[in-house]
């Protein structure tokens, strides 16, 4: 498991109004969420904050300061992580659209989360694939690609195509002379 930044800060405070005005007039941030016992902001970075007013029930566990929620790549997998190494968490992860969190306690007590969204658990190396496949599959559709260093297997290369019946036909005219002995496809 590895922190990719911080993405949220929640605040219980008895001067709810006060802050809100803070955050919203002095600091200039974008306010996103406004109801009686809650007040949120994003910054220019999408970072987010929430006030919450001390009657706000959901976040009562919220008493031993700012909670900091720290961005990972996968909520699931690190909060097995966490657990295996004794971390105590509180209640079950939560989930809305993209976004999954967890709230947990830091050795000394302290609460924090974790969070992930959908789309950080593709990594750049995958995302690259995907890329060089899609722009193969694309340059051979329209015959513009004569050579590929990339050297991907045919059936790997076509793998994502929308279209069986074209995949199909490409597979196919791909001749045994434009494989390498490893059976790699090296021309389109």
């Amino acid at each position: 498991m590895h922190v990719k930044g911080l993405t949220w800060l929640g605040l219980r405070t008895t001067q709810f109004e006060e802050m809100v005005t803070f955050f919203r007039d002095v600091m200039g941030m974008q306010p996103i969420r406004d109801e009686q016992e809650i007040a949120g902001f994003q910054m220019t970075d999408g970072t987010q904050v929430e006030l919450y007013h001390p009657e706000e029930e959901f976040h009562a566990f919220f008493t031993t300061g700012p909670v900091v929620a720290f961005r990972v790549e996968d909520v699931d997998a690190a909060r097995a992580t966490m657990e295996a190494a004794g971390i105590e968490f509180i209640g079950p992860i939560q989930r809305a659209g993209k976004t999954s969190w967890n709230h947990f306690r830091a050795p000394d007590g302290t609460v924090f989360e974790i969070l992930s969204k959908a789309d950080d658990g593709l990594s750049s190396k995958y995302m690259v694939r995907i890329l060089v496949q899609r722009f193969l599959t694309r340059a051979c559709e329209r015959d513009t690609l004569r050579w590929s260093v990339f050297a991907l297997p045919a059936r790997r290369a076509m793998k994502g195509s929308r279209n069986e019946v074209e995949r199909q036909r490409l597979e196919s005219s791909w001749s045994e002379s434009h494989q390498s002995s490893a059976g790699e496809t090296l021309l389109c």
